[in-house]
């Protein structure tokens, strides 16, 4: 009798060992799945999807910080919890909230989303499952967290798969970090480190998508657009009289009134050196040349650092005339119009 129950011990720690040497070989392939790609839609599904079938999850929550406001933005779900994407997390707030501010795993083998005001709101149904909260902490920041349930309260998560979400979590957080860094790089690749407007190689690549995708357009369906041209007057000048770093100050203060005034529809690029060019989406020829002279004549009151210093900003207009027309055409005829307006006295807007 004790040889038969050693046996049958021996062959359950076997399969318990196996059991655990496969889920850590799977751990291996959900790294690999989760760092195949630097982009954040394709990482963020990546993870929930894997993460599912890793752990034999109903549904698996990726919660995010959005760096530019610091708030906790569930990305995506993997499961029928598809209403909370999109929907901020705050710290303390279920699963993920908890896990986001006491930076521990959460485990809740009872948890009822519907005792959370934001959880009846979108919707939840009032069903206690075994859940999991997990912290994704890197450099000894919250990048977000994962949420983690089962349906069946009769089966919960087991030992070693608890055991397995700090590993987890670490290849998670490493991937997020390395999404956010990839972000980084890119958007200084194609902004200008003076003004934070974009720059000319990405202005370039706009005008050649953007005409690529008109051309392929029928005539009839091809949008409205409009150029405008904006070149500061006697610039050279500033810079001999008052030093380059109040000539990067005007170029700055430009930039923020063009930031200020074009919509996120619009692209606004620093051109040149004090040159800068708007694409006006769907925008006609009048329509370019108000803003334009907005621009210019909130410019002319502008004072540089509390100081005397101030310029003036001369531009050119152009909008596509016909349905022939391309890019190059309307910003072509824009230079011409920056043109007439330095010759005719400068700190004027002319339509091309």
């Amino acid at each position: 009798m004790q040889a038969t129950s050693r046996r049958c011990a021996l062959a359950s720690e076997r399969e318990r060992l196996a059991a655990r040497a496969e889920l850590f070989r799977r751990l291996t392939s959900f790294a690999t799945a989760v760092n195949a790609t630097l982009d954040p839609a394709r990482v963020h599904q990546a993870i929930v999807d894997e993460l599912a079938d890793l752990l034999g999850a109903d549904s698996v929550g990726l919660t995010v910080l959005d760096r530019p406001t610091g708030r906790y933005i569930c990305r995506t779900v993997a499961g029928p919890d598809q209403q909370y994407i999109g929907l901020p997390i705050e710290p303390g707030v279920g699963l993920a909230g908890r896990a986001i501010r006491d930076r521990s795993l959460v485990i809740d083998p009872r948890y009822d989303p519907a005792v959370y005001p934001e959880a009846i709101a979108a919707g939840t149904p009032n069903l206690p499952m075994a859940g999991v909260g997990v912290p994704l902490v890197r450099d000894d920041v919250v990048v977000g967290a994962l949420t983690i349930v089962r349906h069946d309260l009769d089966r919960p998560f087991a030992p070693d798969q608890l055991e397995a979400l700090p590993i987890v979590a670490g290849i998670v957080a490493l991937a997020i970090t390395n999404t956010f860094l990839h972000a980084e790089v890119t958007e200084l690749s194609v902004r200008d480190s003076l003004t934070g407007l974009f720059n000319r190689r990405h202005l370039d690549a706009t005008i050649a998508r953007l005409e690529a995708t008109r051309a392929r357009r029928n005539p009839d369906a091809r949008e409205q657009a409009a150029i405008a041209i904006f070149d500061l007057d006697h610039f050279g000048e500033i810079n001999k009289r008052h030093g380059h770093q109040a000539g990067d100050a005007i170029l700055r203060a430009f930039a923020d009134i063009l930031r200020a005034r074009f919509r996120g529809t619009d692209v606004v690029a620093r051109y040149g050196g004090e040159e800068f060019l708007a694409i006006l989406d769907g925008a006609t020829l009048e329509q370019a040349t108000a803003v334009a002279d907005e621009i210019r004549t909130t410019f002319s009151s502008v004072r540089i650092d509390g100081s005397s210093i101030s310029a003036t900003v001369s531009a050119g207009c152009a909008a596509m005339a016909k349905a022939e027309e391309r890019f190059d055409d309307i910003v072509a005829r824009a230079d011409v119009g920056l043109v007439l307006a330095k010759r005719s006295g400068r700190n004027r807007v002319v339509a091309a």
